[in-house]
């Protein structure tokens, strides 16, 4: 009976054996996933608050560059080249600039939220005669400019306008929203994090459409605001979009969102009563593109392809590849000015 006891005793002991390893290894996964569902939330966090900071940076930009997009889009991608990987030398940050630039060409968003077009209603015919000439035209006009220099002496400049609901010092705050589609790298990580997402949203698909383009791209959209007062005369340009929700200007079709009723459109508007065919495909017209994106299709007309600069009227605020007389590439030497180094923001 002796060695028929010890047998069983020796069995039992491999028998837990074998159950200490199973729970070590599936204790070690739990652990190693959380601890790789940690560091992607810390990358995302950094990520976060570059882009902020580089919203800033371009908000500063267009404060200073009459709100053009061109100057914003470039500012923003300057201020992230320490997030794509820096640099110690010219060639190194031009890499990085580069890599920003593409990256936010397909999985970024910039809209201009103020001055909304109404906000030209405090156009300045004698700035738009001078400064406004030297912008594209918006609609086949001239852009209207708002005055900024002696606001204090403008008689009129705190009372409110009624298309716009606005003075003269709401009219000269630049505000932006900048969508940034974040891509978690880190392997099981990256899709606990985007189902953590789904599930804070209810699991329900965002309202924005762009948004629903980064996920299903399977990319966390990173929203962050900007808001700086002008330090230069505000331009029209066709990002600008209308207070009632409507597409912005488009330089390619009609003259803009009609009043109720089907009238004429309101007076001083430069774009006169819609001159041209209607650019959009179907009648449907969506939120204009400030990055000139693919995912932000707008009014295209029939045939013609995003970023093609013989057709597509996003190319005429100079940000599609080959538009003649308007794209304006940065070297290595300006991205490695007074103002540039290798973290992210570059001064």
């Amino acid at each position: 009976m002796r060695p028929t006891c010890v047998h069983r005793r020796s069995s039992q002991r491999k028998g837990m054996r074998g159950v200490s390893m199973i729970e070590l290894a599936f204790g070690t996964l739990a652990l190693v996933t959380i601890g790789l569902a940690v560091v992607q939330y810390g990358m995302l966090y950094f990520a976060k608050n570059n882009v902020n900071y580089a919203a800033f940076e371009a908000a500063r930009a267009g404060a200073m560059a009459h709100a053009q997009v061109h100057d914003i889009r470039q500012r923003f991608a300057r201020a992230l080249v320490g997030l794509y990987g820096g640099g110690t030398n010219p060639a190194e940050i031009a890499q990085s600039y580069a890599r920003a630039a593409a990256d936010l060409e397909a999985n970024a968003q910039l809209e201009i939220l103020n001055p909304v077009r109404e906000s030209f209603e405090w156009n300045d015919p004698k700035l738009q005669a001078t400064l406004g000439e030297k912008f594209p035209k918006v609609r086949g006009a001239t852009p209207r400019v708002i005055p900024n220099t002696a606001l204090h002496l403008r008689e009129g400049a705190e009372a409110v306008r009624p298309a716009s609901s606005q003075n003269l010092y709401d009219a000269n705050l630049l505000k932006l929203r900048i969508t940034y589609g974040y891509e978690p790298r880190i392997p099981i990580a990256n899709k606990l994090l985007l189902g953590a997402w789904s599930a804070a949203s209810g699991f329900r698909p965002p309202d924005d459409p762009y948004q629903q383009a980064l996920l299903a791209r399977g990319r966390i959209p990173v929203v962050t605001h900007a808001t700086v007062r002008m330090e230069s005369e505000p331009v029209e340009n066709v990002a600008m979009v209308s207070r009632s929700g409507g597409p912005s200007d488009g330089g390619g079709g009609g003259g803009g969102t009609p009043p109720p009723g089907g009238g004429d459109p309101e007076p001083g508007d430069p774009g006169g009563g819609g001159e041209g065919p209607d650019p959009c495909v179907g009648g449907v017209c969506e939120p204009p593109p400030s990055l000139c994106l693919p995912g932000d299709a707008r009014c295209l007309p029939p045939g013609c392809r995003r970023g093609d600069p013989s057709c597509d009227p996003v190319c005429r605020v100079s940000c599609c590849p080959g538009t003649p007389g308007v794209s304006r590439p940065v070297s290595s030497a300006a991205l490695t000015g007074p103002d540039a180094v290798s973290r992210p923001g570059g001064g």
